[in-house]
């Protein structure tokens, strides 16, 4: 049971998927954390949606670091301390 779980988060593809969603969570989050200030006006929220807009799409087009991060780790297939292998049956999606 947890051999398996291991191999699975020892996966580069599960690293780099991790880092995907810890880049695209990180600017909802950071937006939500500003946009909950009591002094935030329309016109200031506006400029903030659409700056999280931007920085997503430029993600999207370059990766964020922690996707850059895992996509280098996933090439040495060392992460930190931790030795990577492939897992067959984590599939990686063509573009």
């Amino acid at each position: 049971m947890f051999l398996v779980l291991l191999r699975r988060i020892q996966a580069p593809e599960f690293l780099i998927d991790l880092g995907v969603m810890c880049d695209a969570l990180y600017e909802p989050s950071n937006l939500s954390l500003l946009l909950q200030e009591r002094s935030m006006s329309f016109v200031y929220a506006d400029k903030l949606i659409r700056r999280t807009v931007r920085a997503l799409e430029t993600q999207k087009e370059k990766g964020g670091t922690k996707t850059l991060e895992a996509k280098a780790a996933a090439v040495n297939l060392q992460y930190l301390s931790i030795m990577l292998e492939h897992n067959n049956k984590l599939v990686k999606k063509k573009k």
